[in-house]
């Protein structure tokens, strides 16, 4: 249970407040400022960065999109790690599906990864910032007004 309550202060912090979401049937539906991107270049591979922490030195994120060709879709995982806390107690992992959509509030041609869990985790959002950086956003799909990094690097 300890394991997961990072990920849950985590969740509290910068995840969706429901807007979009998932059906019991894994469709995705669009908020009202967003819509599906059917032609998104692929923007499959790893991002990792470390992003601030209210309890610890820093998460350290892993974040892998696979655009599956078997029929699956577009799956992620997330993997955590809380940088200062004790070995065993300090990473957690999530799975799902994810989606690129268009617009947010601050910017109508963002491009916006949506990241929907398998397990009743809330989705996260990312923003698209180019070809090799993506920047989480917060619940209502805009840029974390606290201070810090929440830029991810794609790997090579």
């Amino acid at each position: 249970m300890k394991n997961i309550l990072p990920f849950f202060l985590l969740a509290a912090l910068h995840l969706s407040s429901g807007e979009a979401q998932a059906s019991d049937s894994n469709k995705i539906v669009p908020t009202e400022r967003t819509s599906v991107l059917t032609t998104q270049k692929a923007a499959g591979g790893t991002y990792v960065g470390t992003i601030p922490c209210a309890d610890c030195k820093g998460i350290k994120m892993e974040l892998t999109l696979a655009d599956n060709k078997a029929g699956k879709g577009k799956t992620y995982v997330l993997k955590q790690t809380y940088l200062g806390k004790p070995a065993g107690k300090n990473a957690l992992q999530s799975t799902g599906k994810w989606f690129a959509a268009t617009g947010n509030s601050q910017n109508p041609k963002a491009v916006i990864y949506q990241l929907i869990p398998d397990k009743a985790y809330e989705p996260l959002y990312f923003e698209r910032l180019n070809d090799k950086t993506i920047e989480m956003l917060d619940q209502d799909q805009n840029k974390i007004a606290a201070k810090g990094n929440y830029k991810l690097q794609k790997q090579p």
